[in-house]
């Protein structure tokens, strides 16, 4: 969150490529609170968070145990998938 703008961490730019953002066509990524206690509300295009849960999901699966034996157990990858699925829908 250091290096964000303060337009990246109020969530009119995304927080990857930095690019404006189109309220309907964007992912919200979750209020954060800083260390210092700023709030602050970030969000991302749908190109960035597809290619970035997409990597998130490759690195995921090759190291999670759970993964290699059966991945529709993993809750992480089933969150991963939804969101990968959600932000393809955009």
């Amino acid at each position: 969150m250091d290096e964000l703008t303060e337009a990246q961490l109020r969530g009119h730019r995304c927080v990857w490529c930095a690019n404006p953002l189109d309220p309907d066509r964007c992912i919200d990524l979750g209020e954060r609170i800083a260390e210092d206690g700023y709030r602050c509300f970030p969000r991302a295009c749908t190109i960035c968070t597809v290619a970035m849960v997409h990597a998130q999901l490759v690195e995921h699966s090759a190291t999670c145990e759970q993964c290699v034996d059966d991945g529709t157990l993993c809750a992480e990858t089933a969150e991963l998938r939804r969101t990968l699925r959600d932000g393809r829908r955009l």
